[in-house]
């Protein structure tokens, strides 16, 4: 992840954000004390380390689902003619995405702390204002348990906090990796995703789930330029297309890598150029016993 890239998910996440406060539930902040709301009924504990830290996790280091942030902040204002409101918002995150969750700390800070602390403004009179509750948590170690364990504890995780914590209204996307896994709870709890990764193909399936919505660029498109570049320096040289080798390495473990080089190989191979598809499933095991991703 680089640091455009992440910078770019902040403010796909503030945008998102601002447009899902229009269309929350009501919950009036009437006590200044953070309250747990059945928070406490998941039986997770804090995490132990940084968001960071906890992304260096290699193989060998297990890890329990734990509760990295629970940012729900009280109304301390006493603007006797503004109204609050609370939108209460989950993210959960393999041990590897902190770009993803730290991203999403660092909107919903920014946004609470809008207007002098009162939050983000709306209504005709800008005298109603929300704040937002966001409660991040690491489902584990993908690299300890691998992909398909992490797929299962993501999902009852997220099923069990729309079970018990009465005041969340939204999911924020996971990563690539794991933003599939969003889905099937947002379906099942009628609450949107807010998703935070690129392919035209994730959003698709509007018939059978309407609830997953983002504004994130088409990320099909994010090969073509070198694509391009390829090509102008080809027609420079007057060579032909055909002689110049394309290999593009991809895993079908999300719709982010798999529809990106896809995009690729498509392009390339209606350019003319020689090109090699090669699939990688890291959850495999070329050597038994060894994941492949090891």
């Amino acid at each position: 992840m680089t640091a455009s890239a992440s910078c770019y998910h902040f403010i796909c996440l503030l945008l998102a954000l601002a447009i899902a406060s229009t269309y929350a539930q009501e919950q009036p902040i009437d006590d200044p004390i953070i309250e747990d709301n059945g928070l406490s009924n998941l039986n997770l504990s804090p995490c132990a380390a940084t968001s960071y830290e906890i992304s260096q996790y290699g193989a060998d280091t297990p890890l329990s689902a734990c509760i990295l942030y629970d940012l729900n902040p009280p109304n301390d204002d006493d603007d006797d003619d503004a109204s609050f409101t609370e939108v209460g918002l989950v993210q959960v995150t393999p041990s590897i995405c902190h770009n993803h969750r730290d991203g999403a700390n660092t909107a919903i800070s920014k946004l609470n702390n809008d207007n002098n602390g009162k939050g983000v403004a709306i209504g005709f009179s800008g005298t109603t204002y929300i704040k937002f509750r966001l409660i991040s948590i690491i489902g584990g170690n993908n690299n300890n348990i691998g992909n398909d364990a992490y797929s299962v504890v993501h999902e009852q995780i997220l099923d069990e906090i729309f079970q018990n914590v009465d005041n969340v209204h939204f999911i924020l996307g996971s990563c690539s990796s794991s933003a599939e896994n969003d889905k099937p709870i947002a379906l099942k709890h009628a609450k949107i995703v807010l998703s935070q990764v690129g392919p035209p193909g994730f959003y698709m399936d509007v018939a059978n789930n309407p609830y997953v919505f983002g504004i994130h660029v088409n990320s099909d498109t994010y090969p073509l330029p070198a694509l391009k570049a390829l090509q102008f320096r080809l027609d420079a040289m007057g060579e032909s297309t055909k002689n110049q080798p394309v290999r593009v390495v991809y895993r079908d473990r999300s719709e982010f890598f798999k529809s990106t080089c896809v995009s690729a190989i498509d392009a390339a191979t209606v350019q003319g150029f020689d090109v090699t598809a090669i699939e990688f499933n890291p959850d495999g095991e070329e050597t038994p016993g060894v994941p492949n991703s090891q």
